[in-house]
């Protein structure tokens, strides 16, 4: 009996994650799809605006994309588990991340 509970318990953590990391996937095609629409066309008018400071983009870009999509690996208890060196290594390469991405962006 207290199997079974056990079982269905998890089950629902398990989904509830699942959808969690949906919304956030989704909450990050909106935003690319309706504020940086222009980094796909080269012609868009916003492109004179960023000009001056173009390369500074590209490490904050590529950084804060680390971040995005290495962070919810962090909360894998699968990962943290079996594979204890590489979650360090993730761990690292995320606040490595989150430190250029933050004094790139202002």
């Amino acid at each position: 009996m207290a199997t079974a509970l056990l079982s269905v318990q998890r089950a629902t953590n398990v989904r509830s994650k699942y959808v969690l990391f949906a919304f956030i996937g989704m909450m990050i095609a909106y935003v690319l799809w309706h504020n940086e629409r222009f980094l796909v066309h080269r012609n868009d008018p916003i492109w004179e605006h960023y000009h001056p400071f173009r390369w500074w983009l590209l490490p904050h870009g590529l950084a804060g994309a680390c971040a995005i999509f290495l962070g919810p690996l962090q909360f894998s208890d699968r990962l943290r588990a079996r594979y204890t060196k590489l979650h360090r290594v993730i761990g690292r390469i995320y606040i490595f991340g989150a430190m250029v991405v933050a004094p790139l962006g202002t």
